[in-house]
């Protein structure tokens, strides 16, 4: 990426756990050598050890496991209290006591290297290495051993946005012995492959639920498409095609039999969704004693059912769950300052993580968050720590399967893939995922792309090689044909790895030529959907999104900038254009885009750019949304959101109502004629339309 200023960087700061001394010296002067990584505190046992990462705060620290206290214990403390990547930096790794550096990495620790007897210059690139690429990484702690849960039942329920919240649901659930049941609202045809992709995410069993079948501990089940998912005396899985309703299969159906038959020994989940369908259920799971759960809306694609959900006072605490998710002022500039500098979306974790390094900040230099956060436009460094902060790489393996299952069907409904892009490739995860997913179709010429403006996540992505606990959601299956072992480590095989180039590239301010004609480009779930180029279209399959290179080349409209002539949409048989019904999708879009307007004539900006964002977000292909969500920006004071925005009208023009668009820009020139880029992108559109 390329930032606002030449300041270096702020090293990294590195914890040394080492009860020699002389060790300890060793590694101080091997890790500072080359300017980038600094020693911030040492330790010499493992209450030192415990005390020195929850004041130090580091990136990464090395540990060795032969320190008074015991390193196992140390490491399993630190995870429990403050969770860190862990290097372990020990003579027992390689050795005879190899299975003590396998419970470390089982307790938590990220990485491990053997500490050599004597230091050459390639044990010390290795530890710099190695530890550089460790910072980047998200670190969670490591869940106790759960007991007495075995007959416990977890009911969830998803729908628009939901595939990718259920994907991270069963991976954070690990080995737990709980019966899992879950709804998600898909077309039928679809179901196999949902479930396919849920499985590779998730360390349990995870298969489409059959009649009659036994809910047991430790194994997810999924309702079909086609019917009712319900719990029945003795744990049996019941399906039924009754009672009619909106949906089928339908949440309120599953929570209301987990209510019956399961009681206060069941917890109850509402994901992302529109409609209401889990709310009555969920109640009564509450009223039968049973743990209730809503995702909260900064992390939601559509609020609606756990809004319902939280209405019907089935979900948790109102309050709580549903706060108000931009915090003080002091957040709030941080977090447009990022957006507006890098592109990214601030929410969920990203939040969390640049919040934490406002306050990081604020605190080394003596001065309150706010005040750090008012004087951002003149401090390039700090902008910098907070951009790092957000673009954390954070991923696992086959993390979003609605994007997967776009990629099995590339080749039916459009041919041979040429070439796919994965923008924020972090560690790699990502476009090896893809590429492993397009050598499973069968395709023959096809080529991934990977670029990320991180040039510690690019070097990581092009080494391909990961840790045991990096290859969650991988079968075994795919860890054996695409994985060959490596020491401690797994490297992507050659098969895949030259089917996959790494490069830098800003997606946010640089030009997308790197795409081929055709070729096609996968978002993270970090992304924004309306960083939009001209010479993109958004292509919805299912519940998947991709956006994809325009192959006509660009003509000039009225002597403004180049614009792109969009090319015919193509139907997929079968496939609605939009996630769940359309009356639904339709109901959600008045109802939204009512609320967004009417929030910004009345002053409320906030509002207006969280209802008309997510209107924008359902309706990718209508010009008039993306207008209207630009000028709020603009109004708001988020320009380069608000170019975005109308880059993402002037590329969806051709697949919106002519009459539409004359309408919206000729009230929008009436009541609103002061905002300098509205107008400018008012008259783009028009001559875009016009030229029709």
């Amino acid at each position: 990426m390329t930032r606002g200023s030449g300041a270096k960087p702020a090293p990294r700061r590195v914890v040394v756990v080492e009860d020699s001394g002389v060790q300890r010296a060793n590694l101080r002067r091997v890790i500072e050598a080359d300017g980038d990584l600094a020693v911030v505190a040492e330790a010499g046992t493992a209450a030192e050890a415990v005390l020195a990462v929850r004041q130090a705060r580091p990136h990464v620290a090395t540990i060795d496991l032969d320190i008074p206290g015991g390193g196992l214990e140390a490491i399993r403390s630190i995870m429990a209290t403050r969770p860190t990547p862990l290097l372990v930096v020990s003579a027992a790794v390689g050795g005879l006591r190899a299975a003590s550096v396998v419970e470390a990495l089982a307790s938590g620790a990220a990485d491990a290297l053997p500490k050599p007897v004597r230091w050459s210059p390639g044990a010390e690139d290795d530890v710099r290495a190695r530890i550089r690429a460790l910072t980047g990484i998200a670190i969670r702690s490591v869940p106790p051993t759960v007991s007495g849960c075995a007959d416990v039942v977890v009911a969830v329920a998803a729908s628009t946005g939901g595939p990718a919240a259920l994907a991270r649901v069963l991976a954070s659930l690990g080995r737990l012995e709980v019966a899992v049941l879950v709804v998600q609202h898909l077309h039928p045809e679809f179901g196999p492959a949902f479930v396919d992709w849920m499985a590779r995410c998730s360390l349990l069993p995870v298969r489409e639920a059959a009649d009659g079948d036994l809910v047991r501990p430790g194994h997810v089940l999924v309702a079909p498409g086609h019917a009712h998912l319900e719990l029945a005396p003795h744990r049996r899985a019941v399906l039924s095609r009754r009672p009619h309703s909106l949906h089928r299969p339908s949440a309120d159906t599953l929570f209301a039999s987990v209510a019956a038959e399961a009681g206060p020994r069941a917890i109850g989940v509402v994901l992302t969704g529109m409609g209401q369908d889990g709310a009555a259920g969920l109640l009564a799971m509450r009223r039968a004693g049973a743990v209730t759960l809503v995702q909260d809306e900064a992390t939601s694609a559509v609020f609606g059912m756990p809004r319902a959900a939280l209405a019907a006072k089935g979900g948790p605490d109102a309050e709580h769950a549903a706060g108000d998710p931009t915090g003080d002022p002091a957040y709030r500039l941080a977090e447009a300052t990022v957006n507006e500098t890098a592109g990214i979306r601030v929410h969920g974790t990203i939040r969390t993580r640049v919040r934490g390094s406002l306050r990081e900040l604020a605190g080394a230099r003596g001065v309150t968050p706010l005040a750090l956060a008012r004087d951002l436009g003149a401090d390039a460094p700090a902008v910098e720590a907070l951009v790092e902060a957000a673009t954390v790489q954070e991923s696992w393996w086959f993390r979003d399967p609605a994007q997967m299952a776009v990629v099995a069907d590339l080749e039916a409904q459009w041919g041979a893939v040429g070439h796919l892009w994965c923008a924020g490739c972090a560690h790699g995860q990502d476009p090896y995922s893809l590429a492993i997913a397009l050598d499973e179709v069968g395709l023959t010429r096809w080529r991934v792309l990977a670029t990320d403006i991180d040039q510690a996540a690019l070097a990581r992505t092009r080494t391909a090689a990961y840790s045991g606990r990096e290859l969650r959601g991988l079968s075994p299956a795919h860890r054996e044909r695409f994985f060959e072992p490596d020491g401690l480590q797994w490297t992507v095989r050659p098969m895949i790895r030259r089917r996959v180039a790494v490069l830098h590239h800003n997606l946010a301010t640089e030009p997308v030529d790197a795409l081929a004609p055709g070729g096609w480009l996968f978002l993270g779930s970090a992304e924004s959907l309306w960083r939009v180029h001209d010479d993109l279209e958004l292509v919805r399959m299912g519940a998947g999104l991709a956006h994809r290179r325009r192959v006509r080349p660009p003509r000039a409209i009225g002597g403004s900038a180049p614009a792109v002539a969009a090319e015919p949409r193509r139907a997929t048989a079968g496939r609605p254009d939009a996630w769940g019904d359309g009356e639904g999708v339709e109901r959600e879009l008045a109802a939204l885009r009512s609320a967004g307007l009417a929030a910004f004539r009345g002053g409320d900006l906030r509002r207006a750019v969280r209802d008309l964002r997510r209107a924008a977000y359902l309706s990718a292909s209508d010009a008039v949304d993306h207008f209207h969500l630009g000028v709020a920006l603009e109004r708001a004071g988020h320009p380069v959101a608000a170019r975005r925005a109308f880059r993402g009208a002037l590329a969806t023009s051709d697949t919106t109502d002519r009459d539409r668009i004359d309408a919206a820009l000729d009230e929008h020139r009436e009541e609103h004629p002061e905002e300098p880029l509205a107008v400018g992108f008012d008259q783009l559109l028009r001559g875009k339309v016009n030229g029709r």
